[in-house]
This record gives structure tokens, sequence and C-alpha cells, in this order.
């Protein structure tokens, strides 16, 4: 073990919790290392090069081999849907155990020649500060809300005459907070979908148009489809299961081969989501299949009930779940983060009433200081289930 004075602690602490104990090695410097002649590395297209870790937002994270054919694949088609090159200056301040920052954000711009300005961490002024010097800033929803808040954002985002792309990712922005952060901003942002076994599977077109909700167009080389419950195609603009196929997807989970070949059909991967198509061919996503709410027999999207609960005055964010019902099999359930503390659970019920129909009208509601997150912003739904 390596390791400097600040991380001396928690590492004397863990190797005393293993079986045998390591060389803990504090100054780096006293180490000769060992003589080893140096071999140039071959690779085949096929062998393993990248091994991340799903989210783990529905259970325990399962490593995702990439090789080194797939990565090249989704990192060319995203490198051509953005058009990026050697003069892009790209600010990541996303985590590097994740897809988004490593790969999107890092390999890509890698990939192109491009400059990359890394941050520690995502802090308002500093972020702002560094995006100034960019031409493109690749984020997740809660970066913008915060964004949003500061009260300089608005004044500072003006002066931004050099960024040419801003992206998300990993969730949807809310959609009664869109038009104001485009607006900020003076240019869309362009939604993608991807996931941590696929790179990115589509994008929003950089000229337009841009279905609002809608997440775009697969990438070159990416076939996708929407298909019913039972197999069959879904019909333009109905909703069904999302699988993709092609170059862009990852080998294995590793060591978990069951894991492996229930994700595949025919070459396709299901990728858990549940989506519908436009008739120009553009995505839009309605949630994951495991949150689906079944009311009665009836489906329950979250993320409709998300939009219309998070257009009522004085709410900030909220988080839409179903939880058991002796009646209905399942109820609809909100967990709501107040920008008016005197929001109560009447006046939702009031504004809901107006907006949805019946089994889609939250029966429980719980005010909360703020919802539950993975690091990538992503709403843990199991916590707010225990939470009820």
């Amino acid at each position: 073990m390596i390791s400097g004075p600040e991380q001396q602690a928690p590492l004397e602490q863990l190797a005393g919790e293993l079986p045998e104990q390591p060389l803990v090695l504090l100054d780096a410097t006293c180490l000769d290392p060992p003589f080893h002649p140096w071999r140039e590395p071959t690779p085949g297209a096929d062998d393993p090069c990248l091994i991340l870790y799903s989210s783990g937002t529905t259970g325990w994270p399962k490593g995702v081999v990439h090789s080194h054919a797939n990565v090249a694949s989704s990192l060319a088609a995203l490198a051509a849907a953005w058009r990026m090159t050697a003069d892009d200056v790209v600010v990541n301040v996303l985590p590097l155990f994740h897809i988004h920052g490593l790969a999107f954000a890092t390999h890509l711009t890698w990939l192109s020649g491009g400059t990359l300005l890394v941050e520690d961490a995502f802090e308002p002024q500093r972020t702002m500060a560094a995006i100034a010097q960019a031409s493109v800033f690749m984020a997740v929803p809660p970066i913008y809300y915060r964004l949003l808040e500061d009260p300089q954002f608005r004044a500072t985002a003006k002066t931004w005459s050099n960024v040419r792309l801003f992206t998300c990712g990993s969730a949807p922005i809310r959609a009664e907070v869109l038009p104001d952060l485009e607006a900020c901003l003076g240019r869309p942002v362009i939604n993608r979908y991807g996931m941590t076994e696929s790179y990115v599977i589509s994008s929003l077109p950089l000229d337009g148009p841009w279905p609002h909700g809608s997440v775009g167009l697969p990438l070159p080389g990416v076939e996708l489809r929407i298909l019913r419950d039972g197999g069959a195609a879904a019909a333009t603009g109905e909703v069904g299961s999302v699988q993709v196929r092609g170059p862009n997807l990852f080998r294995q989970y590793w060591n978990k081969p069951e894991a492996t070949s229930a994700a595949f059909c025919d070459g396709w991967f299901d990728t858990g989501d549940l989506g519908h198509l436009d008739a120009l061919g553009f995505l839009t996503l309605v949630g994951r299949k495991h949150d689906l709410i079944i009311v009665s027999g009836y489906n329950v999207y979250p993320q409709v009930v998300e939009r219309v609960v998070g257009e009522c005055p004085g709410v900030a964010e909220c988080a839409v779940l179903g939880i058991p019902d002796s009646q209905r099999g399942e109820s609809v359930a909100v967990a709501i983060v107040r920008s008016n503390p005197q929001l109560d659970e009447a006046q939702i019920a009031a504004w809901c009433s107006d907006r949805l129909v019946h089994y889609q009208q939250p029966q429980s509601v719980m005010f909360v200081e703020s919802l539950p997150r993975n690091s990538l912003g992503k709403v843990l739904r199991r916590e707010l289930q225990e939470r009820f």
C-alpha cells in the first residue's frame, strides 16, 4: 500500500483488518522499483480494455467489461455526433469512477486531441470560472440545479461566448427547469442517453430539432427498438421496453455469466428502461422497468407524475415511487423537497386532481429536506421506499 500522510490513519486501520499484513509505504520514494524490461502491449480488438461498475440503483453494482473494439466504436461515434475536435476545451467536474466522467468527458477528449480541464469536484464558483475557458461542458442535472441557485450564474453565463456545447445525462433535467436553464445559457442543453453497458446510445442532434423531453436519435451503428411485453414491436408513440444492439455494447458482466446471458437476446441488450419513439425516430424515456408502478392493473410511470408535481408552486423537486397497497397492489407515493415551507399535502392533492387521472394521483406525500442520491445524482428510490 502506497499512501501520502493524509491517508495514513484510514490506511493503517484498513491494514489491521486484513488477514495478511501488507507492506505500508507512506513515502514511495524509498522503494526501488523492480527491473522489468519494457515491452509493447499487443491487445486484440476483443480483449478486455476496461471494467466499470454499474451505478447499483437496483441492487449490487456489477462489473461491466468493455473490449477495445467496443470502446473505440463508442467513442468514435460520439465524437462524430458531438463534432469533437482538437480545438475543444472540455471542463470535467464529474467523478472518474463513472462512465460519464471517465469515458464521455475524459477519453472522448483525449481521442479528439482536445484539452481537458479537470476539477477535483463540482464547486459553483470554480466551475463557472473554468467554463469561461471552455468550449464544452458536460454535467448531470444536480449540477445545473446548483448553478441556477447561484446568484452570479445568470450574469456569468452571458459571458461564456466560447462554449458551443452543453450536455446533460445520467438523469433528465426537470421539465419545468429546462426552459429557464436554456434561456440562461443562450443555447440548448443536448440531452443524451447512455449506460455503463453501452456508452452513449442516443443524443439530440446539435442542429436540432430538440423535441421536448427527448433523448434524441441513436448514434451511428446503434440499433434501437421498442418492444411490448409479449415481444412484439411497439407502435409509434407506444411505451415499451428499450432494447439496443450494436458494436457499442459491453462483452460481459465480470464473473457473472448468468447475468450476462440474461441481459441479451439474439444480440439485443435489454436496457431495463421504458420509452417510446416518435414518427421521426426520436426516443423519449418514461422510466425504469423496476420503477413502474401498477395501480389496480394500470401502469403509472413515475416521470409522468413527477413532471406534474414538479410544476406545482412551492415544489423544489420530487421523486415518485410505488408502495404496497393491500387493495390495489400498489399506490403512488411522492417525496417532496419544498421551496415554500407552507406547502402542504392538501395543496398537492388539489393540484394533482385536475392534472392526473385518479390512479396516477399520489396517495401518500412525504416532505423531506433532500432526496437521497448516488454520486451521479440519480435518486435512490429504495431508500425512499424504506422511509415510507
